[in-house]
């Protein structure tokens, strides 16, 4: 077991107990150098983003950055995990709303079955309506 420590002597918590609290997201545009003069420095925040635009200077080169700055406040571990496996999140994202959708449908009183979802209607006449209406509609189709 090794414990890790800064180099000012601090011991450093375990890996697993790390969190990501903040990070950024860039892409570099290259410019002409006399933008480093006339560039300006934007910050523009809309809803939980935060976006900044300004001109860096790196050495011969000069480029116009765009970056996005986020805050997960997440564990490290699941922070690398969405990073390398992004389809895993989605997955579970849909996962979860489908759950969801299932709970909606069972509240309102419609059964799936494995094609379509049936109404579970109470009045006779809204399900013969529904029951001759359906054969109706299937001697009208266009592709006979």
């Amino acid at each position: 077991m090794s414990i890790l420590s800064d180099s000012h002597g601090r011991i450093v918590p375990n890996v697993m107990e790390w969190e990501v609290t903040e990070y950024d997201i860039n892409k570099d545009i290259k410019v002409s150098d006399w933008f480093h003069w006339t560039g300006p420095k934007i910050q523009v925040k809309h809803m939980n983003h935060l976006f900044s635009l300004y001109i860096k200077s790196m050495g011969r080169d000069t480029v116009y950055r765009v970056e996005e700055r986020k805050h997960p406040n997440q564990s490290a571990l699941d922070f690398i995990n969405d990073v390398f496996n992004p389809d895993e999140k989605v997955d579970k994202l849909v996962s979860v709303f489908g759950e969801e959708l299932r709970q909606l449908v069972y509240a309102i009183g419609v059964t799936p079955t494995r094609t379509r979802f049936t109404p579970c209607l109470r009045s006779n006449r809204l399900q013969s309506e529904l029951k001759y209406g359906a054969r109706r509609n299937a001697y009208y189709s266009p592709f006979i």
